[in-house]
């Protein structure tokens, strides 16, 4: 993970799915798995729940527990409710993942591969960004108005993955995506 610039263990493609995510969304500054136990009261008697991730972020702590939504049971359901109970006393936020939008990972590993630091060879950095200057392009369009188009694929998937462009992420990627300029850039 580039953030931690640590390696962090997943047990499923949901957890890793997660940890995407959380580096995508740019807030994040630490993530830790498995990061406490809690012991909690039933009418049925004591119980215990391990979340599955703790996210420091810039806007506060989200515990999140990842689950895929055909293993949901009750005992699952109240071990959320209880982790939720907790993490508001905690003054913390909380989250479920039971199930990711299909583009939206795919889109996300697509920029995930460009996501490393990128040397501006023939200012493509430049070239991509002031193709948007006017308004939003075609995905292929920014690569055509480049001088070397198949260059500009790679560098206009890293400034997507560094959020200096945007796109709908609920829609598959490709040629006919509509690609946007991010003017205020509160993470930088």
């Amino acid at each position: 993970m580039g953030v931690t610039t640590r390696h962090h263990g997943a047990e499923s493609g949901l957890e890793a799915n997660l940890l995407l995510a959380l580096e995508f969304a740019g807030d994040l500054i630490e993530t830790l798995s498995q990061p406490i136990k809690l012991t909690y009261r039933t009418h049925e008697g004591r119980s215990e729940h391990t979340p599955d991730f703790l996210a420091i972020t810039r806007t506060g702590q989200w515990l999140i527990d990842v689950r895929p939504e055909r293993r949901l049971t009750a005992k699952t359901l109240i071990d959320f409710a209880a982790t939720a109970e907790v993490t508001l006393a905690a003054g913390w936020r909380y989250a479920a993942v039971i199930g990711w939008h299909p583009y939206g990972v795919s889109v996300l590993r697509n920029f995930a591969a460009e996501r490393r630091p990128l040397s501006n060879v023939r200012n493509m950095i430049g070239q991509v960004l002031s193709t948007v200057e006017e308004g939003p392009r075609l995905f292929a369009e920014i690569a055509e108005a480049t001088s070397y188009p198949v260059i500009a694929r790679a560098y206009t998937r890293h400034l997507l993955w560094h959020r200096r462009l945007s796109i709908e992420l609920g829609a598959p990627f490709g040629d006919a995506t509509m690609v946007y300029r991010v003017e205020e850039q509160p993470w930088s």
